[in-house]
């Protein structure tokens, strides 16, 4: 049972959410420090274009391998591991919850643990790329010109300019442009 005080509270932000300018406040307000545009982490990529917004949190680990192109968007809940070089192309959309790896183990080392079999292969998404939520895109790979990866979809080969790839592991399913 909610006591009195938490009662007057929800009651209160019920009513206050009902008004639209209020309820975009408070949007704001709970986001105002979520998007990155010039800080830190922006300064520590090997390069980075202008016009690049990072929606916080995202873990990017070793950014000083990134280079990053200009008007590129990082939503939510990104997770990049960069050892191995990475390369985001202009006008790049990257959707939440993706993962980006340019590093793997090898487990076909028997007299080794896999932790210490270390692979690094660079990734390269060139321009007008679409890459949509919950995507993996595994080392090694390089996704072309305009290419849209689906959501969900697992990256494990190159993806031609224009493609359209979805599932898992990840297949075209057409060209953009072409009909359905």
């Amino acid at each position: 049972m909610l006591s009195l005080f938490a009662t007057v509270v929800r009651d209160l932000l019920h009513l206050v959410l009902r008004w639209p300018f209020a309820r975009r406040a408070l949007h704001e307000l709970s986001h105002a420090n979520m998007r990155i545009n010039d800080n830190a982490l922006l300064k520590s990529f090997r390069s980075c274009g202008s016009n690049v917004t990072i929606h916080m949190p995202v873990t990017i680990v070793t950014p000083e391998c990134v280079e990053v192109g200009a008007n590129v968007s990082i939503a939510h809940y990104v997770h990049i591991w960069g050892a191995g070089g990475l390369i985001i192309g202009d006008d790049v959309m990257i959707g939440t919850h993706t993962s980006i790896s340019t590093a793997t183990h090898d487990y076909s080392v028997e007299d080794a643990p896999m932790s210490s079999t270390l692979i690094l292969k660079p990734v390269v998404i060139e321009s007008d790329v679409w890459i949509g939520s919950n995507a993996v895109i595994l080392p090694g790979v390089r996704i072309g010109n305009g290419a849209v990866i689906g959501a969900g979809c697992v990256v494990t080969r190159d993806v031609g300019a224009m493609e359209i790839v979805v599932g898992v592991p990840g297949r075209v399913i057409r060209k953009r442009g072409e009909e359905t």
